[in-house]
């Protein structure tokens, strides 16, 4: 069924894949009982990203709600929550979701960079549609700092001319690229 699932995903069948999904997680919670572990949370985000994939942002919120403790738990989770909140426009509660501590046990910690600048990055996102450009612009340098390859918090920094020349220079330089990107 996972294997239909994720077929489903990359072919773009995404209300396939929700339907699956959904079956999936039913199946593994009637097992399991309503403990999440292991193989029943990863249905949870398969079922997340389908939700998500097939834009049903509210649906995706609804549902994680009754699984509060898996968003604390789970980086993935966490930022598809934060994603669709602002698909929502529901940028306080993104915010939120946000500034809780988030656990970051048994992850490698280039996973630890990668996850920290994808939050930095929809943090900045959040606070850019709430008109706060200079917060936003904070979140985007934050997300450069963890992860220096981040294209799209260096075209939101640039597109909406939230530095200045000597601030983007001084910014470039302060990066910390490693060896295979010298060529930025």
């Amino acid at each position: 069924l996972r294997v239909r699932i994720l077929h489903a995903q990359r072919n773009f069948l995404f209300g396939e894949a929700v339907a699956l999904s959904e079956l999936l997680y039913s199946i593994e919670q009637q097992e399991q009982g309503t403990v999440l572990q292991g193989s029943l949370e990863s249905s949870l985000c398969l079922l997340a990203e389908s939700l998500f994939a097939n834009r049903e942002h509210r649906r995706l919120l609804k549902f994680l709600e009754k699984e509060p403790e898996c968003l604390n738990r789970n980086p993935r989770l966490r930022y598809l929550a934060a994603r669709a909140h602002l698909a929502c426009d529901e940028c306080v509660e993104g915010l939120k979701l946000l500034s809780l501590p988030a656990s970051f046990e048994a992850l490698s910690a280039e996973t630890v960079q990668e996850y920290e600048s994808l939050f930095a990055l929809v943090r900045g996102e959040l606070h850019e549609r709430l008109q706060a450009q200079e917060s936003a612009s904070d979140c985007y340098k934050t997300a450069l700092h963890y992860s220096p390859s981040c294209l799209t918090a260096i075209d939101r920094l640039l597109e909406c001319k939230m530095l200045s020349a000597k601030e983007e220079r001084d910014l470039v330089v302060s990066l910390p690229f490693p060896p295979e990107a010298e060529f930025f």
